[in-house]
């Protein structure tokens, strides 16, 4: 199976889920999406083993992951999966039965942005570690995780090559939350981020659609739908509310934190 680099647009591994063995390949283009690819990998490096390889993947029907050889499926309630980080290390330890099963100590990757960059955020840490997505996200549901990870990375839910209706999201910058990054989430899927100033671009099949924003799935900005037609581009604006006197709001989280709409004055 193919699997994306999660490090790299321009890198993927060759996988076999059965034994563990992958070879990594440089792209001739820059990947753009999840079209052929089953999931996800990161190198990562470990002081006691060296470059190990993990991966996030669907196979045979069901969401599973892998540290090396070694794989377990995803979302399992007999597992407990934790993940801690300092300043220069990360580990990933797995428990069954209370009994830890296996720990991965790895250098951390973002060490140097985390020292340079005034807005660096806990989001910024989940980007640049794959194995931060094996522990499941508390008050949501591991059947709900387990069904929206294949559902993902299932073929028909893979947009198309051929697809050509476009979503195009600006962002406005500012705000008590500018440091936040949203989770563009469309019809259920997590698409991507958008930054504050930022702007968000992606292609979808067209049809029905619903869009939304989210952080740590905490709160969530109001729904969109609308109609995706072929060979559209569909603007969308988003931003924060807490400015001005609503900062007195933020102590607390609420769903009407984001608002979304479609761009003024541009056709939807």
């Amino acid at each position: 199976m193919l699997l994306g680099d999660y490090s790299s647009q321009d890198r993927h591994f060759e996988f076999d889920p059965d034994t563990g063995a992958y070879s990594q390949i440089k792209l001739p283009v820059r990947r753009k999406d999840r079209v052929g690819y089953s999931g996800t990998a990161q190198l990562l490096h470990s002081p006691e083993e060296g470059k190990v390889l993990v991966a996030e993947y669907l196979w045979s029907g069901d969401a599973w992951f892998s540290i090396g050889a070694e794989k377990w499926r995803l979302f399992d309630e007999s597992l407990v999966v934790k993940h801690t980080d300092t300043m220069f290390r990360c580990e990933l330890s797995i428990y069954q039965d209370a009994k830890c099963i296996r720990k991965l100590r790895y250098g951390r990757r973002d060490w140097f942005v985390l020292i340079i960059d005034s807005t660096y955020d806990h989001m910024d840490f989940d980007l640049a570690h794959l194995s931060v997505s094996f522990v499941p996200l508390e008050g949501y549901s591991l059947q709900k995780q387990r069904e929206d990870f294949i559902k993902m990375w299932s073929a028909d839910s893979t947009p198309a090559k051929a697809a050509s209706a476009m979503i195009r999201l600006t962002r406005d910058s500012g705000g008590l939350d500018s440091r936040q990054r949203y989770q563009v989430m469309i019809n259920g899927i997590e698409f991507g981020h958008i930054k504050s100033g930022g702007v968000f671009e992606c292609q979808i099949p067209p049809g029905k659609v619903t869009l939304q924003l989210r952080v740590y799935w905490e709160c969530a900005s109001n729904t969109l739908e609308f109609d995706a037609n072929e060979n559209s581009i569909t603007h969308l604006e988003c931003s924060s509310n807490l400015r001005g006197w609503k900062i007195f709001r933020a102590h607390k989280v609420t769903d009407d934190w984001i608002w979304l709409r479609f761009a003024e004055n541009k056709a939807a």
